[in-house]
């Protein structure tokens, strides 16, 4: 509420330097923020829902020139930390840390920061300076980039002996889940795989004429706006098990889709695919509701037939659980990383897990959530949960934890 009245009175720098307490993405995320508080506004009973991921865009591009003049870049004290990847949760974890003073250098494989949103995010979600915007900004912190660095490079003992504090692991969930499919998968391609190809040169695709794409999330909606621009494309289709109701991917990016003229076809799960392009599917009905709330999927003895010549699996990504372990980070039975709910801290001391390596694929949003909960917790072993909470409260005066908070 404070910002979008800030924003409202034409005092952008200030409506900035409210965002800027919690979000170090404003520029990115006045894009691509998933923007689950407009479907809670109480407007919409009325004229409709307050655009604030719109507000917050308009503050960060017309406050910034102002909000840096007044703003002081913080002294960094002799305190380590390392944060391994540099996509949203990264970005976010070098951002509070640097303000909180610590002295911060990110490890990343690629020669460029901001991870997914720069690799596989196709480009039309959002103009490119939007995100070089917000990585400028976090380098004036006094963060050290280090690009092109290997993964034998950023292990536990090596950052240690580095003379790292802290270090944080923010490397993502990039392990494409693979589909249940028999017959020939030689034009089969992985969501991810074909989105960072898109990114690199769309030019040199090919996908031929028809393209399907399994999956109903954001990345599957991705995947078929990308496809559809790809030259020789003439027909995408994306298949669902579920229905429209029942598809993981926002409102707006599925109205994006259509408007593209991606086809849909719910209720529909592909079951082989052989030499010839010919993608045989099962027709579902659905059941009684599953673990995540929403109604099972269940096979019909109906099947229908779709000619594919490329087939893009969008669904869903996991954690490379193996890559965390050879980090030295311990897993639980489960193959995840084993950290506490509240602080995101691993079993060994000072080492973290944030983002999507953690949760497994979530939103910008709550990947810079989480990497406020660390670091949170971080300047907690430094100083203390008392003289944290006072330094980073809600400004009510009150004695509380952040968390619990007070009402004001």
């Amino acid at each position: 509420p404070e910002y979008i009245f800030l924003t409202g009175k034409g005092q952008y720098a200030d409506a900035l330097e409210v965002i800027y307490d919690k979000n170090p993405l404003p520029n990115l995320t006045g894009y691509i923020c998933d923007h689950q508080c407009q479907y809670h506004c109480t407007r919409l009973d009325y004229e409709g829902t307050v655009q604030i991921r719109e507000m917050k865009k308009i503050a960060a591009e017309n406050g910034f020139d102002e909000y840096v003049k007044r703003w002081e870049k913080p002294q960094p004290t002799a305190i380590k930390a390392a944060v391994v990847g540099a996509g949203p949760a990264g970005l976010s974890a070098a951002y509070f840390l640097a303000r909180a003073g610590f002295a911060v250098s990110v490890f990343e494989r690629e020669e460029s920061a901001g991870g997914v949103t720069r690799h596989v995010i196709p480009g039309f979600r959002f103009p490119e300076g939007a995100l070089q915007a917000d990585i400028d900004f976090i380098t004036r912190h006094g963060v050290d980039f280090q690009f092109g660095v290997k993964s034998s490079q950023v292990t536990v003992d090596v950052l240690r002996t580095a003379g790292f504090n802290y270090i944080f692991y923010a490397v993502g969930a990039e392990v494409d889940n693979e589909i249940p499919l028999t017959g020939d998968r030689t034009r089969v391609r992985p969501s991810l795989a074909f989105l960072n190809a898109y990114r690199r040169d769309s030019g040199s695709l090919s996908l031929g004429r028809q393209v399907v794409v399994v999956g109903g999330g954001n990345t599957a909606m991705d995947s078929a706006r990308a496809a559809s621009r790809v030259a020789g494309v003439e027909q995408v289709s994306v298949v669902y098990r579920r229905t429209e109701k029942e598809m993981p991917a926002d409102l707006e990016e599925y109205e994006n889709a259509i408007a593209d003229g991606v086809r849909f076809l719910f209720l529909t799960n592909p079951e082989t695919y052989d030499a010839n392009g010919r993608l045989e599917c099962r027709v579902m009905a659905l059941g009684d509701p599953d673990a995540s709330g929403r109604r099972r999927p269940v096979a019909t003895d109906a099947t229908l037939t779709l000619q594919a010549d490329t087939l893009i699996t969008a669904i869903g990504e996991k954690v490379d659980g193996n890559l965390l372990s050879w980090f030295g980070v311990p897993l639980d039975e489960k193959g995840w990383p084993a950290v506490d709910s509240k602080t995101l801290e691993t079993k060994i001391d000072g080492v973290y897990v944030l983002g999507d390596a953690q949760s497994g694929p979530s939103t910008v949003v709550r990947c810079i959530a989480s990497a406020r909960t660390a670091v949170e917790a971080t300047i907690d072993k430094e100083l203390g949960p008392e003289e944290s909470s006072a330094d980073e409260g809600c400004g009510c005066g009150h004695d509380h934890e952040h968390d619990e908070g007070c009402g004001c």
